[in-house]
């Protein structure tokens, strides 16, 4: 740099004329910024140097974003040349021919670029012109796993139930073990079933059954999986079946329409899809396209924030889909080997024909013996609830044992739906046996609901039965905040009719009481009516809950349930029932134990961040954090679940900033999955920077090449991420003292070269 330019820059620095900073995004360090070198101010250049036209110092602003103080030229034809340094990548097309002036590159103003010079003012407004801008297309969505990891998980669920009568000391016990290992695509469970039935008396009825199952598979592709599997009739008993199985599924997301944007400048975007982070990424000024959305939900909206020059805007698009898959998914299933003496046959699969049709089919085939089931679904998606809808389904089901004859099922329902009202059409025809041509359970009938006002609804039922049998069935249901109540009954014409009335009310945000009373007349004659009622007092006590009941004439009960790191139920009358369950599951990753529901998915994740300490949240929920390798295991995931993992800014390191975050993820093979995270995360170092006599450089300004600035504190400590080694510029508080230092990573004091 001339020495002209030396002198004006540091007089622009004195003026206070240099442009605002930028900060840098995503950093919970430090206050950083990104802005170009203030450019010199000062005497023309000669010119028999630079013959570019009269020079012009004046506050450059593009896209909205503040360029700093920039030295411009105008030409007698009122063309502009301005610095190339002064545009970004995206903004090259601004310029048309170059020349170099005084050691630095001018780039010739395209005439499409619209501008406001004014120079009582000296400022140079240049607005975004779409034209010259690049257009970019980016598809958010969930992050793909890198790699399987060769970690196991080993799971163990178990479920213990028991229940019995102590007048009588017969009691049933029910027992299942399911062992699982899973690896990367191989997973292999054993799993053990024990039902015990104890009846003492003169004839000894009790029983133990056993069983033992075994199945491995292999996950060939998040849509395909085969296996072996085996069962036996105890701990040493004969095989009961074996054989291969094997899944194949094509699910097509239903995607969101394009959606548009532009950006006057160089953006740092964050996509939200129905108020979760799916994206963060940077993108160039010009016209951005987002493609490729896939919602959860049939409506929502998508809410895209844009950050630029230290400022933030939302933009919100609304939608709403008929379906959340598309035309053509489907999936199958199936198995076949041998069990119980005969070569066995299963099937299942379904189809989504049109966003409204849904079709499946099941079949199970054995020897002589067989069953098929077929349905079809037609449920229009309609977000206008006081549009007129219809749906209709039709279904089959046929069965054949041994030499009996076919037995089938026909059913068939037409519906009409508006508002708060429904009204429905539906017959059953099952063939009879012995002959007859159909069974009792044939009918025709007609259902429905009507929302008469916020608090009231009727709901009617009317049958024909083809044996010559009418019934009839009424409820009317009133709410309110707090209490609610219903009256019903029914009515056939074999003289079987029953009412029932039912009330509760929620006493607080803890407990409620429920009462129901019914009487019934029986349709053989001179049969005596009966009657019940019922009271009932229930009790949430944070995760668990008691509930204590009274059933007429004389029964007092009480049960009650937990649902923690184990679940479980314990419930006794006053007839001397007795009854318990106790169920949870273990899973361990690695050197990590949970012990947690048998709900608990079968995928963990091995999320690597590089760095130790970072403290991380699934769903919302802290998980902990990651340990001196920079590794956090998340255990008990579901698969193909929406995961958002997102960073704790509240527990996070100062010297530790990041890129974006969070991150969404979506499972597809059980087992350990891994997921490199670490070029999210930057570690930085504090360092103490210094003046050429050893003095510390308080309040003073590093300047990178490129333009980016860190800000010494009192004591000249600077907090510097990474940048290998290279020369910067060290610019004291008040712009009078400068000078060059040698950065490297790995120093610690930083003291400027003579």
């Amino acid at each position: 740099m001339s020495s002209w330019r030396r002198k004006s820059a540091c007089l622009t620095l004195t003026l206070g004329l240099g442009g605002s900073l930028l900060p840098v995004v995503g950093s919970a360090a430090l206050a950083q910024a990104e802005a170009p070198l203030t450019a010199p101010i000062g005497a023309a250049p000669d010119p028999a140097t630079c013959s570019l036209g009269e020079s012009l110092l004046v506050q450059l602003t593009i896209g909205g974003t503040d360029r700093g103080v920039q030295v411009v030229y105008l030409t007698p034809s009122q063309q502009l040349w301005l610095p190339l340094g002064s545009l970004t990548v995206s903004e090259r097309n601004y310029g048309g021919a170059a020349q170099d002036c005084e050691g630095e590159r001018y780039v010739l103003l395209r005439p499409e670029v619209t501008r406001q010079l004014d120079r009582l003012n000296l400022t140079l407004n240049l607005d975004p012109s779409f034209g010259l801008l690049g257009n970019s297309l980016y598809r958010p969505a969930a992050d793909p796993l890198f790699s399987a990891s060769e970690l196991g998980q080993w799971q163990l669920d178990y479920n213990l139930t028991v229940d019995g009568d102590v007048r009588t000391a017969q009691f049933n016990q029910r027992g299942e073990l399911l062992a699982q290992y899973l690896r990367g695509p191989l997973s292999v469970q054993l799993g053990y079933q024990e039902v015990f039935r104890n009846s003492p008396g003169e004839s000894d009825n009790s029983s133990l059954n056993q069983q033992l199952n075994a199945r491995a598979s292999w996950q060939f592709a998040p849509y395909l999986s085969a296996g072996i599997f085996g069962n036996t009739g105890g701990l040493t008993g004969q095989p009961t079946a074996f054989g291969v199985q094997a899944s194949y599924a094509r699910l097509r997301p239903a995607e969101l329409p394009p959606l548009s944007l532009e950006l006057p400048t160089d953006s740092d975007i964050e996509v939200l899809l129905d108020g979760r982070t799916v994206q963060s990424f940077t993108a160039p000024a010009g016209r951005l396209t987002l493609q490729g959305l896939q919602p959860q939900a049939l409506q929502g909206s998508v809410e895209v924030r844009i950050g630029a020059a230290g400022q933030r805007q939302s933009r919100r698009f609304p939608y709403s889909l008929v379906g959340l898959n598309q035309p053509g998914s489907f999936s199958l299933s199936g198995q076949a080997g041998w069990r119980q003496g005969s070569v066995a046959l299963a099937l299942n699969g379904n189809v989504l024909i049109t966003p409204q049709i849904t079709a499946q089919v099941a079949a199970d085939l054995r020897g002589g013996r067989g069953h098929i089931n077929a349905a079809a679904y037609y449920i229009p998606v309609d977000l206008n609830a006081d549009q007129l809808r219809q749906t209709a389904s039709l279904s089959a089901d046929l069965t054949k044992d041994g030499d009996s004859p076919l037995q089938s099922l026909y059913t068939a329902r037409y519906g009409l739906v508006q508002g708060g009202g429904q009204l429905g059409l539906y017959g059953i025809y099952r063939q009879g046996g012995d002959g007859q041509q159909y069974s009792e359970q044939s009918a025709l009938g007609l259902d429905g609901r009507w929302r008469l006002s916020p608090q009231f609804a009727l709901l009617g039922k009317a049958e024909y039965r083809l044996t010559g049998n009418l019934a009839g069935q009424a409820t009317l249901q009133w709410q309110s905040e707090g209490l609610s109540a219903s009256v019903s009954g029914e009515v056939n014409s074999a003289g079987r009719t029953r009412f029932v009335v039912q009330g509760s009310y929620r006493l607080d945000n803890m407990s409620s009481l429920s009462a129901s009373a019914a009487l019934s007349t029986p349709q053989t004659a001179g049969a005596v009516p009966d009657s019940n009622a019922t009271l009932d007092y229930t009790r949430n006590i944070g995760p668990d809950r008691l509930n204590l009941r009274y059933n007429s004439p004389n029964e007092l009960a009480a049960a009650y349930s937990f649902n923690r790191a184990v679940r479980g139920s314990v419930s006794a009358s006053t007839t001397g029932i007795l009854a318990g369950q106790l169920s949870g599951s273990l899973v361990t990753v690695g050197s990590q134990i949970i012990n947690a529901t048998s709900q608990t998915g079968s995928a963990s994740l091995l999320l690597r961040t590089g760095l130790g300490g970072v403290s991380i949240l699934l769903n919302g929920v802290n998980r902990g954090q990651t340990n001196a390798a920079g590794d956090l295991i998340l255990p008990g995931l579901n698969l193909q679940t929406p995961l958002e993992l997102r960073i704790n800014e509240e527990k996070l390191p100062i010297e530790i900033s990041y890129r974006q975050i969070s991150l969404n993820l979506r499972l597809d093979q059980g087992g350990v999955s891994v997921y490199d995270w670490s070029s999210n995360f930057i570690r930085s170092r504090f360092a103490t920077v210094r003046w050429e006599n050893g003095e510390k450089a308080a309040y003073s300004t590093l300047i990178l090449p490129g333009g980016q600035q860190f800000y010494a504190d009192e004591d000249g400590l600077i907090l510097l991420p990474p940048v290998g080694e290279l020369t910067a510029l060290l610019l004291s508080e008040d712009g009078k003292r400068r000078c060059t230092i040698l950065l490297s990573d790995a120093a610690k004091d930083l003291t400027c070269t003579p």
